[in-house]
């Protein structure tokens, strides 16, 4: 949702967003303030299903590491990111969309068109997945794979394009149950999903790469039936006066479209599907694979915390008229997260071996580097993060895909640069903390031009200087200290972060 979301975020913010947000939009009607007991309750209360869901998909990428090594990581990551790809074009923003129209719509009498068209559209997207299959795999395929081998993996490039429609179906069905509310069916669906992706990735990854391509949607599929069941639970009447719409132009004309939320999320996709690329094409599969962990490790951590975040932030800033009421709340909100996101850093510094071996396996370990240096970069995401929500608040949609935009092509630049050049590995990394710098930058030379300097007040400037100076010291400590200073170092930060951030906790409470 920020600039430094991958792929696996954009599809989370698809499921959980608004049907969060209507969920407590009546607890916070008729507020004039609110508490950080408010906010931490709904962080603790959204972070539950989430983790469980993170939980399950960490232990499905251990089974692949354990299985097929840095080559299956590298692998499924390239699928993924190409249904990354995808999945947003042919959606052309609707998810998201259909939830406002269902939510908003001024009757009942409306909805049965809605829906209508959803389905209608439905279909025509599988059509489009099943020509491109058909017709343009060999081309997607040397694109992904390069041309050098990429007639090797046509079969499985046809298998991800068919997995694709497993997840357009269920992104559908939970954007329609998300209209109604149906927070708990909607959350049943995802952890499904999950579950089911866990219990069937060993039995696929004994059929080699035909079995990796399809544990990239298999789960979906499944959670699309279960989907299915459940709109036509809440849909029942809609959908026994349904008939496809065979008008193309009413079709589209009605269809709940957005070209903003298009635009966006295949500039974001693309990059990291191209970075991947480059990545396999000057270092190898192996090093891709070792890349592939860290980015799976470091945008894990960003969605359990953002996410659950989410679900309180964007409908309470929609309830505040005051411009300065606005800029207090955000200020408390990067606060909580810079609280959150403290300790999350120095425990991927420290622990980067431990981690990756603990959750992949010890081949895996030789990338500690890499995500030390990319974990710090998560201090900038979590301050960008809530610009980036505040931009589409206001409606600045254009901005923000510009400020997007322009972090993706000096990020996609600079990556280039590093392997076509054959630099260490760990640049790399050092690459994406300094593009994930430069896009703050920008988002604060933005937000303070649009809105003022109250949108980073003084108290947030500090600690966010503060936790990257440690993180930082962490770093350094951690490459060249001695055990001993190491644990010295730690538990005296420890210590004194602790009283420090109640200190600060109970003066802006």
């Amino acid at each position: 949702f920020s600039p430094s979301l991958n792929l696996n975020k954009i599809e989370h913010f698809s499921k959980v967003s608004l049907s969060e947000v209507s969920l407590i939009i009546e607890d916070i009607k008729g507020q004039t303030s609110v508490s950080y007991s408010k906010i931490i309750s709904s962080f603790s209360l959204m972070s539950g299903a989430t983790l469980l869901t993170v939980i399950l998909g960490i232990a499905t990428n251990k089974v692949i590491a354990m299985v097929d090594g840095t080559g299956g990581i590298a692998i499924i990551g390239l699928f993924r990111n190409l249904i990354g790809v995808i999945v947003p074009i042919l959606a052309v923003g609707t998810t998201t969309v259909i939830v406002q129209r269902i939510s908003t719509a001024p009757s009942d009498e409306a909805i049965p068109e809605i829906v209508k068209s959803v389905f209608s559209f439905l279909v025509f997207q599988i059509l489009i997945l099943m020509i491109a299959a058909v017709f343009f795999a060999d081309s997607i395929s040397d694109w992904v794979f390069s041309k050098n081998n990429g007639s090797a993996h046509l079969d499985e490039i046809r298998i991800v394009l068919v997995m694709a429609i497993g997840i357009l179906f269920s992104q559908t069905m939970i954007a329609l149950l998300n209209g109604k509310v149906n927070l708990k069916k909607v959350t049943t669906i995802n952890i499904v999903t999950a579950f089911a992706t866990f219990i069937m990735v060993y039995p696929l990854l004994k059929m080699g790469n035909i079995g990796l391509a399809m544990i990239v949607g298999s789960g979906s599929v499944i959670g699309a039936c279960i989907g299915f069941i459940y709109v036509r639970q809440t849909y029942k009447q809609e959908l026994t006066e349904f008939a496809f719409i065979t008008n193309v132009r009413k079709l589209f004309s009605s269809l709940p479209v957005s070209g903003w939320l298009l635009i966006h999320p295949i500039i974001v996709a693309g990059t990291f599907l191209n970075i991947q690329v480059i990545i396999n094409r000057y270092y190898g599969i192996d090093v891709l694979g070792l890349y592939n962990a860290v980015t799976t490790l470091e945008t894990t951590t960003i969605m359990l915390l953002m996410a659950a975040m989410k679900s309180y932030y964007l409908p309470s800033l929609g309830r505040f008229s005051n411009q300065r009421d606005k800029q207090v709340f955000v200020n408390k909100v990067l606060t909580l997260l810079v609280v959150c996101v403290f300790p999350c850093i120095i425990i991927m510094i420290f622990g980067a071996k431990y981690i990756l071996w603990l959750l992949f396996s010890e081949a895996f370990v030789s990338a500690a580097s890499l995500l030390a240096i990319q974990s710090i970069a998560i201090l900038s995401q979590a301050f960008g993060w809530c610009y980036a929500v505040y931009l589409l608040h206001e409606g600045r949609y254009g901005v923000y895909l510009a400020l997007d935009a322009s972090w993706a092509i000096f990020l996609l630049a600079g990556m280039w640069y590093v392997a076509s050049n054959d630099f260490p590995l760990i640049a790399l990394a050092a690459t994406y903390l300094i593009g994930s710098l430069l896009s703050l930058a920008l988002y604060l030379l933005v937000i303070i031009g649009l809105y003022g300097r109250g949108m980073l007040d003084a108290r947030n400037i500090m600690f966010g200087l503060f936790v990257l100076a440690m993180a930082m010291l962490s770093y350094f400590i951690d490459v060249n200290g001695s055990i001993q200073l190491r644990i010295l170092f730690v538990s005296t930060m420890s210590v004194g972060s602790y009283f420090a951030i109640r200190i600060i906790l109970r003066k802006i409470a």
